[in-house]
Formats: structure tokens, sequence, C-alpha cells
């Protein structure tokens, strides 16, 4: 757990206050006070406002007067940093029977609205990685996570428990504050008098939640990142002007494939989105943020006593740190530290296989002491495989086009004898688009395809725990396939969702979409395999060559 007195906590705290924007409060009792004094069973709204205006974050009030409000909520939650609901709300009801009154006495104690609210928001694709706050009057939260968590179990969403009044639902974070009024009711419950706040103390309450929820060295750099973009959005529409336009036009029908236009723009675009980033952050801010983080690691758990068997000069190998000499570990790198600067190159690359299964297992317990040597193994897989996988895997985000079959494309396949088969595509891009429908219709266009071998390790792309796969580069493996292209001149994937998605080539042979890896990593498989078909083969003398030898 983050302390709150630590170096870490305040990078971080400082980082979520320049993110949070936006919040959006929905209560049936909001009211504007206009500076007087308001009844505590009513919200001020006008309070609250001004309160989060001091913090420099945009806070709209929603006043639930309907059914129909469920909807709107969940529009504009999509476009809110955090979600703040009242638990027990009401619509405004006119004409209404005196069982009907009963009726909705008892769904506003049950939180019947604010459960709907979250059934409709929370399985949402838009919703991903969001803090919903149930800011109540209610004493028995007990009952309030009970209801929340039956109500989005049985809408199918998994629940897992972060603490005793907060809890993860689809990538999402749902927790529990009580209002201003619930203190003095509340002073025998500790766990809950501590989880409730004034007006006043809310924005501090949201921060520290916030962060518990996204804390970390990569997702405080990546929050950065995005605040900084942020920050420079009507910078970069400055760039992006009308003016450019006619220029922009011309330049896509002067070019040999007009069509390589799109690209251009989104390159683009991409490079002056990284030149803000890049001026925002430098390596400081990520020293600091790591250095943060190792200082708020449990000494005790800083050792290095991994299997040294096989290593010359052990003896120079730290058998433990203490956190500053951690700190330097990762400011000189493994090499230095071990003294491994004289070392043979094989030396150093087999100190650090050593070193990379062990040093991130030392990271995970030093947050977490108390987890068993089998989970951190697991957790240190796990973060391996992510960061491998984000590193080479290019990632489909919402909206995205479907894929065309190009360069860099995962597919698996079936042999004659029902064995799987892995392939991935390296058929140049600019040879797997604008392809002619008239182009041997009855084949297609052969794409070529190099061998993946699945391997239990050692792999050069990584898909999940229990799958990677090696490259094959010997001539004799790859394969032509060939595909019929579609109206749009490309071999598009065919099915519903990313959950099936495949292609057919000509003969009706099923290849199941994978993946697809970055452009980067994808032209350097590309440029290895042509390095091993332009190897010359020479029969000079012997002893010329052997000679030659140093």
């Amino acid at each position: 757990m983050i302390q709150k007195n630590s170096q870490y906590y305040i990078n971080s705290l400082q980082i979520v206050k320049e993110f949070i924007q936006s919040i959006t409060i929905v209560d049936d009792k909001a009211t504007y006070s206009h500076g007087t004094p308001v009844s505590s069973e009513l919200f001020d709204a006008g309070r609250i406002i001004k309160n989060f205006s001091e913090e420099g974050v945009v806070c709209s009030i929603f006043k639930f007067t309907e059914e129909s409000d469920i909807h709107r909520i969940a529009n504009i939650s999509q476009r809110s940093d955090i979600t703040i609901l009242d638990w027990k709300m009401n619509p405004i009801l006119e004409n209404t029977e005196i069982d009907d009154d009963e009726e909705d006495d008892e769904r506003e104690s049950k939180g019947y609205y604010t459960l709907e609210i979250l059934k409709k928001v929370i399985p949402c694709k838009y919703n991903k990685f969001k803090l919903f706050i149930i800011y109540t009057d209610e004493i028995d939260f007990s009952r309030i996570v009970t209801e929340i968590r039956k109500t989005l179990t049985e809408t199918g969403v998994s629940i897992k428990e972060e603490s005793q009044y907060s809890f993860l639902c689809n990538s999402s974070k749902i927790t529990i504050f009580g209002k201003e009024a619930i203190k003095t009711k509340t002073t025998h419950i500790k766990d809950i008098a501590e989880r409730a706040f004034s007006y006043a103390e809310l924005p501090n309450a949201i921060y520290d939640e916030f962060i518990k929820f996204t804390h970390g060295v990569v997702s405080n750099i990546f929050l950065k990142s995005i605040t900084s973009i942020r920050a420079n959005t009507f910078f970069l529409l400055d760039t992006f002007q009308r003016e450019i336009d006619a220029a922009f036009i011309s330049h896509k029908g002067l070019l040999p494939l007009p069509d390589d236009a799109h690209d251009h723009i989104i390159e683009l675009i991409g490079s002056e989105i990284k030149s803000v980033i890049s001026g925002a952050l430098n390596e400081i801010d990520t020293n600091t943020q790591i250095e943060g983080f190792i200082e708020s690691l449990d000494p005790k758990q800083l050792l290095f006593n991994f299997n040294k068997e096989g290593l010359p000069n052990i003896d120079n190998i730290p058998n433990s740190f203490n956190i500053e000499e951690f700190k330097i570990l990762f400011q000189k790198g493994v090499i230095p530290i071990c003294k491994y600067e004289k070392e043979s190159t094989k030396s150093k690359i087999d100190l650090s296989k050593k070193v990379i299964k062990h040093l991130p297992k030392i990271i995970i317990k030093g947050c977490e002491p108390q987890i068993s040597k089998e989970k951190v193994t697991l957790l240190a897989n796990k973060s391996n495989i992510i960061f491998a996988k984000l590193t080479t895997l290019r990632n489909r985000y919402l909206d995205s086009n479907k894929p065309i079959l190009t360069l860099g494309v995962l597919l698996k396949g079936t042999t004659l004898s029902g064995e799987n088969e892995y392939w991935v595509c390296i058929q140049p891009k600019c040879d797997s688009v604008r392809l002619s429908i008239d182009e041997n219709m009855h084949i297609g266009r052969p794409f070529m395809f190099l061998n993946l071998t699945k391997t239990s390790n050692n792999g050069d792309v990584v898909l999940d725990t229990n799958l990677a796969l090696k490259i094959i580069y010997n001539i004799t493996k790859i394969r032509q396939f060939m595909f019929r292209p579609t109206e749009n001149g490309m071999v598009q994937v065919q099915g519903i969702n990313s959950d099936n998605w495949f292609f057919l080539d000509s003969f009706g042979k099923r290849f199941e979409y994978l993946g697809e890896l970055k452009n980067d990593f994808a032209q350097r498989i590309a440029n290895n395999f042509a390095s091993q078909i332009s190897r010359v083969a020479t029969n000079h003398s012997e002893w010329l060559r052997l000679n030659s030898i140093k």
C-alpha cells in the first residue's frame, strides 16, 4: 500500500491533480445555494462547484429528476474523469398513488436508481478505467457493497475487492464515501467515520482514492503525458489549421499513389503529439518516478539471492541492497554494479538472463512483502508478458478499423493432420493495398509468410502466458498463400467481432487472426529475413580464410 508521507505518493498526487479535469456529480437533492447555507438534507451544488474550481477542476452537477436521466448520466460519465453518485435517489413524480410512493421509497432506500446507472455505465466499453464514487448519507456501507456486488455480478461483470468499501469491476473502480452528515452518527464506527467527508474535504479524498487506483511508475508517466497533450490541444489545433488544406490536398493529388497521403498525415499528427510529450517529459521525470517508487519498497526484500551457478566472479555480485544502493543499480545498470565490464560478452549475457528472471520478483516482493513466493513468480511473469506484448504487439483501441492482411499480421491455421500452425505475414505494406479486383480474380494475390514455432520460452513473440512463438527464418520454411481482395482493394478480416476474426484464402482455408506486430518490429523481422536470403556463398581458399581470422 502506498504511504501518504512518501515521496512516491507526493509525486503521484501532483500528477493526479494535473490530470483530473472534470467531475460529474449526480444527486436528486442538488440545489444552488447562492451563498446562503442550505439544509444538510440538500446537496449544495454552489459550494461544491466552488471547492473544485479552486483545484482547477470543472465540476458539473446533474440533478436526477426522472428515470430517463439514467441514459443521460451514462453519456456524460463517458466524458468525465470521475463520476459521483448519490445512493438514495428518487425521480420527481406527479399525481402518484400512495402505493406508488411506498414503492418509490423502497427503491430509494435500496439504491435502485443508482444501481440502474451503474448497470448502464460499468459494462459499457467506453467506461474502462474510470472512478465511480458513491457519496451517501446512508450509514450501512456493507449493505451498499452487497447490493452493488450482487447487481453487477448478475450483469456479468467480474468483481475484485480492493478494500472493505472499494472494489474493481470491468477495469473501473467503485468506492463509497459518506457525506458530512454521517460523521456525527458514526463516531463509534471508525472505518465509516474515516470515510465521511465534507464538501471542503471531498477533493483531497478523491485525489487519494484515484492515486490508490492508478498509481504506478509507468501509469504516472502515462498520465503526465496525457495531461501534456490536453494542455497543448489548442496549440496542436493551431499547428494543423485550415491554411494547410490546399497544400495537403495538392500533395495528395501529386503523389504517385494518392492514398499514401492518409498514412502521411497520421505520421505528421503522431510526430507532433510525440513532440508534445517529449517536451513535457525527460529522463529526470522518469528517474524521479523510479526513485520515489524504490523508496516505497520494503528494504528487507531487496535480496540478490538468485542462482549464480556458471557465472564468473560471483564474489563481485552483491547479495543484497539498501534503498540507496538499489537506486544506484537503476542509475548505472547491472553490469557495472556487478563489476562485469571486463567479462566476456557471453558472461554478460548469462548474468543478464539470470537477473531479468529475478529482478521483477524483488520489486514485487518489495511492494507486497506478505504475498507468497508462488504468487510473486506469477505476478513477475505476468508483468514481463504484459510489457513484452506492449513493446511488440499493436493494440487495437475503440473504433479502430478492422485489420487487413499486411506486414506483421499473425495468423493461426491448421495442417491437414489437424495440428496448429502459426504464421507472420512479411508482405510489404505497399503490396498489401490497392489490389485490383480483376487481378487473377479466380486465384487472388500471393502473400508471403514466415513460419512460427510454438515454444514455452525464448520466443520472439509472446501472445499470452501459454503461447510464445519463435520465428523461423529458414527460407525452406516460408510459404505463400493466395487471398482475394475485396472491393476496397485489400484483404479484409472477416467475422463479427475481434473474438472471432479470421481470413479465408482463395481456396477456403481459414486462418484465425491472432494480432498484429508494431510496424518497426515487423519491419525488423522482414529485414532479418532479407539478410538471410542475401548471403553470398563462396569457396575461397581455406588457408586464406583461416589466416584472416584474428
